[in-house]
């Protein structure tokens, strides 16, 4: 993602890289769509010629990336990023993933991929959460993917829970998830609350509390459908989300968080809009129906009905520019919608004190929002090291 997609959520956010020691400044050229200056700190004991008070930054930008696979006539653009990374000798290494798109970018200026066991390195990048002891022995030079303590937001129990604390301390301006429950322990709780609102009838949607790409997600009618024994969230099911060509959608919207205290975030101006793959219905007879209820298109790119995207604003996967087009088409206030978007960032803020604060960590988190014919934007889940694969 390019520094100009990225709109930042406070005046003192910052979309780098940190390393240490040297200071380098590099030429800012718009021709290659660079429009901030650019900083960097290598790992090994330079001597710093001038003191700076401004944080010291590596920006990425696109524009390297077009030339990783390119021949060598225009080596002298690819090696003015390269001779970045290889200059100042910085690596990085990966656990439990491989992303294509953080190796392709880093590769790009000039890192070099050390094994998992090398503790030299300068950025770690995982798909979960790291241990109390990896934490407390980086050095101030290196920076990890993760903030310790983040499935505050990612655990679907745990963020209900705190986002609804805090609606009974600060109020309506936290009234953006819908009314749930967590089972087992709140089960005769729903129980009780259906029976008294006479309420059996009332869809309820059924989520694993750490699952992810649709996994064990349904839909339930009544307390006899809800198992006794798994850790669950239940919450009131959205039925009258707004629908576009019939079809119900989500947004997924990448948030950057690059500190909890004081909150710095930035949110990816073109996230992704997912659309089931069958025409939607409220009746009780369709929800058996799960393509045509659940977005993930981990579970839609299966169906038969699926439409591969061929533009951005076709197939059963749009950009989120191309879904903000159509419903201002449509004659949708998308000011209005993007300032209710905006809440999210007070999710982070409601979880800083959870949060250790530590210049090493940042987190790139995937908020899935549903938007509802009032056009009343409801946060569905917080995701973990979310996709980076258009198509995954």
């Amino acid at each position: 993602m390019s520094v100009d997609s990225l709109t930042p959520l406070d005046s003192q956010a910052s979309s780098a890289l940190f390393v240490d020691e040297e200071e380098i400044e590099f030429e800012n050229r718009e021709t290659e769509n660079v429009h901030v200056t650019h900083f960097i700190d290598s790992v090994g004991g330079l001597s710093r010629e001038k003191f700076s008070t401004h944080p010291k930054l590596l920006t990425f930008t696109s524009t390297a990336l077009k030339y990783v696979s390119q021949n060598a006539a225009n080596s002298s653009h690819k090696d003015r990023y390269t001779a970045i990374g290889l200059k100042h000798n910085l690596c990085f290494k990966m656990v439990k993933c491989n992303s294509s798109l953080v190796k392709t970018t880093l590769f790009s200026y000039g890192f070099q991929q050390c094994s998992a066991r090398n503790s030299k390195f300068n950025l770690l990048w995982t798909s979960s959460q790291l241990k109390a002891h990896t934490l407390r022995s980086l050095a101030h030079w290196q920076r990890v993917n993760h903030f310790p303590r983040s499935f505050e937001m990612t655990r679907k129990d745990r963020l209900y829970g705190n986002i609804a604390r805090a609606r009974q301390q600060f109020g309506d301006a936290f009234n953006f998830i819908p009314e749930f429950y967590v089972t087992p322990k709140e089960l005769v709780k729903f129980a009780h609350v259906c029976d008294q609102r006479n309420d059996y009838k009332r869809a309820f949607i059924m989520k694993p509390v750490a699952s992810s790409r649709g996994n064990g997600i349904f839909i339930a009618s009544t307390p006899t459908d809800i198992p006794l024994k798994s850790e669950m969230i239940i919450s009131k099911y959205i039925s009258n989300p707004y629908l576009i060509n019939g079809h119900k959608f989500d947004l997924r919207i990448y948030v950057l968080v690059t500190s909890f205290h004081p909150l710095t975030a930035y949110i990816y101006n073109e996230g992704l809009s997912r659309f089931a793959s069958q025409l939607y219905s409220n009746s009780p007879v369709t929800f058996s129906q799960p393509l045509a209820h659940l977005t993930n298109y981990s579970l839609n790119k299966l169906s038969d009905k699926n439409e591969r995207a061929e533009d951005e604003d076709s197939g059963h996967k749009w950009t989120l520019g191309a879904l903000l087009r159509k419903l201002r088409s449509v004659g949708v206030d998308i000011r209005l919608l993007m300032t209710l978007l905006s809440v999210q960032g007070r999710i982070a803020a409601a979880s800083r004190n959870l949060l250790m604060h530590s210049r090493c960590c940042f987190e790139l988190f995937g908020f899935d929002v549903l938007i509802d014919s009032y056009l009343k934007p409801w946060l569905l889940e917080v995701n973990l090291s979310p996709s980076l694969t258009w198509f995954v």
